[in-house]
């Protein structure tokens, strides 16, 4: 069975990291929440990932449909929503994850992405793994 995922509330930008005090690189707008307890479980979990990647040349918080997200050199890489990892691969790795049942699809307003997968079960290391690979897969 493929479930569907369709994008839900989600956190918005920090101008400074607020678990570690430290600005962010190239932050587009301020997060709402201030610290990780006020976000759910895949929320904190992406950005503790996310702050591992600011050494990255070109990683930047941003912003998709409205909500926070990583990009790197202008590209989306992922977002946190609806309880799990939005990540843009390849279609190929996108297919694979979906038909292991490790990934599902991603549609906002019904229209699946074909290059995004949603990942649920939170693992920081499967996390860093995918988010460092989509940064490989849309670095130019």
């Amino acid at each position: 069975m493929i479930r569907t995922l369709v994008a839900g509330k989600l956190s918005k930008n920090l101008s400074d990291d607020s678990r570690t005090g430290k600005p962010t690189k190239g932050t587009a707008m301020s997060r709402t929440t201030t610290s990780s307890n006020e976000m759910n479980p895949a929320e904190a979990l992406f950005w503790d990932c996310v702050a591992q990647l600011y050494e990255i040349d070109g990683v930047v918080e941003s912003t998709m449909f409205g909500f926070g997200c990583l990009r790197v050199e202008g590209q989306f890489v992922a977002m946190p929503a609806d309880d799990s990892l939005w990540v843009k691969l390849p279609k190929a790795r996108v297919e694979s994850l979906i038909d292991s049942g490790v990934g599902e699809v991603c549609a906002p307003n019904g229209r699946p992405f074909r290059e995004w997968v949603g990942v649920r079960r939170l693992d920081e290391a499967t996390w860093m793994n995918l988010l460092r690979d989509s940064i490989d897969f849309v670095r130019p």
